[in-house]
């Protein structure tokens, strides 16, 4: 469940004559794809998001995200999750051997840390991105991840 106010760009915008709009609250269908390739394995396109991303994490640690676990308080149900729909098709975390990210946002690679024997694939400029938003903070304005 979420807020589509948070997905769709001026979805329901708040307007002079109506300071407070209501929120409309759906089900949000969250996917990834599972190739199979004869030389590398199972590949895994996005992991979905995890539960425990949004109830234990930095997201709910850091008082400028706590937004996230309150306005998705149900990424989805436990049955729904990804190592359980790997298991309904016979398939175990170990046998991912490669996966590709599409981009670092919780929904789609907050998995990512079950697949530790996995090569992983994502853009550079959307890593340097998420390292760039976890690590900066008020005293450190960059990292260098060069050295």
């Amino acid at each position: 469940m979420g807020d589509l106010g948070w997905l769709i760009s001026m979805y329901n915008p708040t307007v002079m004559n109506n300071t407070n709009p209501d929120r409309i609250w759906q089900k949000i269908p969250l996917i990834c794809f599972q190739i199979y390739h004869p030389e590398v394995r199972w590949i895994l396109y996005d992991t979905e998001p995890s539960l425990r991303a949004v109830e234990q994490s930095y997201w709910t640690q850091n008082e400028t995200r706590k937004n996230i676990s309150t306005n998705f308080p149900s990424l989805s149900m436990k049955v729904e999750l990804l190592p359980a729909r790997l298991a309904k098709l016979h398939l175990k975390l170990e046998d991912i051997g490669t996966m590709v990210v599409s981009h670092l946002h919780l929904d789609h690679a907050s998995n990512v840390d079950l697949f530790p024997g996995a090569e992983k694939y994502v853009h550079r400029a959307d890593l340097t991105n998420a390292l760039l938003s976890v690590y900066q903070t008020r005293t450190r304005s960059h990292v260098d991840f060069d050295r």
